[in-house]
């Protein structure tokens, strides 16, 4: 209604009576703000556009965080996946959420695969409820982890092939 709300005053204003909640928090905050000079009109924004693209950004952003705290409670490792490509997509998700520590690590802890799950479980018997001290420290624990069972599965191969080696050098020596 162009003639209704003629200036940007007017337009600011009757859109800023409609949201509730943390939008109308986010509203009544900034149309505090120190003006742009003392001329102007009382909003902050100089231009209707200047409101929307603010509101729009703020609140675009909120729900890119929500969607990537969602996706950090979601995200399992699949079958087969390293450790680190898993861990590089719980990042990227952490990065806008930027979770508590304790809950990044329930949610790390929860996406393992179950093997590698256990192996943690095994090796922190009394401690797997207690986060590391930061979000770094939750991610290199778990890239460590992923290092030794590598290197136990590295040994398990070795152990298997040298079994192999001794059985056919017997079967050699009787034949």
């Amino acid at each position: 209604m162009p003639l209704t709300y003629e200036t940007t005053n007017d337009k600011i204003l009757y859109v800023g009576a409609l949201p509730t909640d943390s939008v109308k928090t986010w509203y009544l905050a900034n149309k505090q703000k120190p003006k742009p000079d003392l001329l102007s009109s009382w909003t902050v924004w100089v231009t209707y556009e200047d409101f929307l693209n603010d509101f729009i950004a703020i609140h675009e952003n909120k729900n890119k965080v929500h969607e990537a705290k969602r996706n950090l409670w979601m995200e399992y490792q699949n079958s087969g996946e390293r450790i680190k490509n898993y861990l590089s997509r719980m990042r990227m998700n952490n990065m806008l959420s930027n979770l508590p520590r304790e809950q990044l690590w329930e949610c790390l802890i929860t996406g393992l695969q179950a093997d590698i799950h256990e192996y943690i479980k095994h090796v922190n018997k009394d401690s797997l409820d207690l986060a590391p001290a930061s979000p770094g420290m939750c991610f290199q624990a778990i890239i460590n982890t992923g290092m030794a069972i590598e290197k136990e599965k590295q040994c398990e191969q070795w152990i298997q092939n040298q079994c192999k080696l001794k059985e056919q050098t017997a079967a050699v020596a009787k034949g």
